[in-house]
């Protein structure tokens, strides 16, 4: 008995020409399929968050996708970004004159307190440095291995708190936001979690709270810094937290979301582009004096994704003066005088669905927004200083201007340099932080340049 051969369901020979054409063409009509499958789709991504509507999972994939092109690019550029997967990459020199902390001396009447992951001894450290002779005023040092295995702890037994905020591991990174308490204590952020050291680098305590931004003390000793509450829909409700800097314990929470209940003439939510994030709280600056338009006790609270500041009196519940329309994508709020505060004015849009196409709304770099409270007006101070130096941080930043010493200081933070300028004699420095690696530059993390005292 024969069998019939099989045919091969490419060998078109006993079929028409008209059906070899319709097989053969078929992976070409499923591709403009695609494409124009991909076209309807993007449109209706867009026109979602042109409505301000949260996206989908499905829609917040597809978003990543289209930014692997650009890590792949990153990663041709500098093939060693991924030398180590637990360690941060590192960027170039900026250009210009540029002094390197640790090396050059500069006449700035300042100590600077910053940190470092330091790859040949695998420890990280806190320094606290006089610019002006490059002298280590204080220094506080830990293996890597003993900090990695505190924060796998504390991830361990806290991050379940948090189900819609993305934690990272350990990584081989500078702490964050180092600040000095009286005695010499060192507070900082260990990834997402509050640390408290003594000055020899023993740990006193470690908040069960998860923290992101800034670290700020207030008139009491207590320190305020921002956190959220844990929603299992995706939706991030920032809070502000006060805590007691004796022993990491929370004194008080005050989430945004019922700040705006209790105060709807100050709620600019309608402003977000983002369902899931509406607020964006990064910044907590306590008010130590008082003054005709605030006391002790109150705090400034800074909200990126609404492009606002608050004055909110924890004391009453009450906002006490708002403004979302003099900067955008602001951080950090620092009280300048009695009726002046300064602000950090990112000066961007989000232009983009998925976060990376930022776009500069009066000029081409950051600003320093003074608000007087006496005039009922913002100005932008100090221009000359962030054109000189390109400062051009579209997600994160600082400035501290001190108005009788006449000096400025600015945190590029995302171009991973700082700049102290001297007001009076109109001349300015541009730092960086040294690198693991000839002619790379460390990161910043919202360090700070303080006074000698």
């Amino acid at each position: 008995m024969s069998s019939k051969p099989v045919r091969d369901r490419n060998d078109f020979d006993d079929e028409s020409p008209f059906q070899a054409f319709v097989l053969r063409a078929r992976w070409a009509v499923l591709l403009l399929f695609v494409l124009v499958f991909g076209l309807w789709y993007g449109g209706r991504i867009q026109k979602k968050l042109d409505d301000r509507q949260q996206l989908s999972p499905l829609e917040r994939m597809v978003g990543r996708l289209r930014e692997v092109p650009e890590h792949a690019t990153a990663v041709i550029q500098d093939p060693d970004v991924v030398r180590n997967l637990d360690t941060e990459p590192e960027t170039m020199l900026p250009p210009g004159s540029v002094s390197i902390v640790g090396v050059d001396a500069v006449p700035v009447p300042k100590d600077f307190l910053y940190s470092r992951y330091h790859q040949d001894s695998n420890r990280i450290s806190v320094i606290r440095r006089r610019l002006a002779d490059k002298q280590v005023v204080h220094r506080w040092d830990w293996s890597y291995d003993d900090l990695a295995s505190r924060y796998k702890q504390w991830l361990k037994e806290n991050q379940r708190r948090y189900p819609n905020f993305h934690f990272r591991g350990p990584i081989r990174f500078p702490l964050a936001s180092p600040l000095i308490l009286d005695g010499g204590r060192l507070v900082t952020r260990l990834q997402q979690s509050l640390c408290c050291f003594d000055p020899d680098g023993t740990l006193l305590w470690q908040s069960p709270e998860m923290v992101h931004h800034s670290v700020e003390v207030d008139h009491d000793g207590n320190l305020w810094t921002c956190s959220m509450v844990a929603d299992q829909e995706g939706f991030r409700d920032d809070v502000a937290l006060k805590i007691d800097a004796t022993n990491g314990r929370v004194l008080q929470r005050y989430p945004i979301s019922e700040i705006f209940q209790a105060n709807p003439e100050h709620d600019y939510s309608h402003h977000a582009r983002s369902d899931a994030d509406p607020f964006h709280l990064n910044d907590v600056q306590p008010v130590r004096g008082r003054s005709e338009y605030w006391e002790p006790g109150d705090v400034f609270l800074s909200l990126r994704n609404i492009s606002t500041v608050l004055l909110f009196r924890p004391s009453t519940g009450k906002v006490i003066w708002s403004n979302a329309v003099a900067w955008s994508y602001q951080h950090d709020v620092t009280v300048v005088s009695d009726h002046q505060i300064s602000v950090f004015d990112n000066n961007v849009m989000n232009n983009s669905p998925w976060g990376s196409g930022f776009v500069y709304r009066h000029g081409e770099h950051n600003r320093c927004m003074v608000y007087d409270f006496d005039a009922d007006q913002a100005e932008s101070v100090f221009q000359d200083v962030f054109a000189r130096h390109d400062c051009k941080t579209p997600t994160q930043g600082r400035v501290k201007w001190w108005k009788e010493d006449a000096w400025l200081f600015i945190e590029a933070s995302d171009q991973s340099f700082f700049v102290a300028a001297d007001l009076a004699s109109d001349r300015s420095y541009k730092f960086v932080c040294p690198g693991n690696r000839d002619g790379k530059v460390g990161h910043v993390a919202w360090f700070r340049l303080m006074d000698p005292s």
